[in-house]
């Protein structure tokens, strides 16, 4: 076990700074389609804070994210568009739609009032 835990920190420590944004992010966004597909199905009820909370993060990783890579002022992001980066574009809009229509059909299949 202790072998196990020395290697995953080993990685870690490896990781770029890129590569952990990464990592981040799509255990971010498996974790949000995770608990929405939950909700949907009825499997557990998931409170609706945990929605909201892991809603808002995802949002504002995103903000952060295009906001720092795609920013006008500096000549040191003019790197080539990237798969992640076509991945947090799609995503960003993706989460446009779904803040509005998914969160409260969710909030409304579950009959609870709007927590936005």
């Amino acid at each position: 076990m202790h072998h196990g835990l020395t290697q995953m920190h080993q990685k870690i420590k490896r990781m770029t700074w890129k590569e952990w944004i990464q990592h981040f992010y799509y255990g971010m966004l498996y974790a949000w389609y995770g608990l929405y597909a939950i909700a949907l199905l009825g499997l557990a009820t998931v409170a609706p804070s945990y929605l909201v909370t892991l809603n808002s993060v995802l949002k504002y990783f995103i903000i952060a994210f295009l906001l720092v890579r795609f920013n006008p002022w500096t000549n040191a992001n003019r790197a080539a568009f990237t798969e992640f980066d076509r991945t947090i574009v799609f995503s960003a809009a993706f989460f446009l739609l779904a803040s509005t229509a998914i969160t409260s059909l969710v909030l409304n299949a579950l009959h609870l009032p709007n927590a936005h």
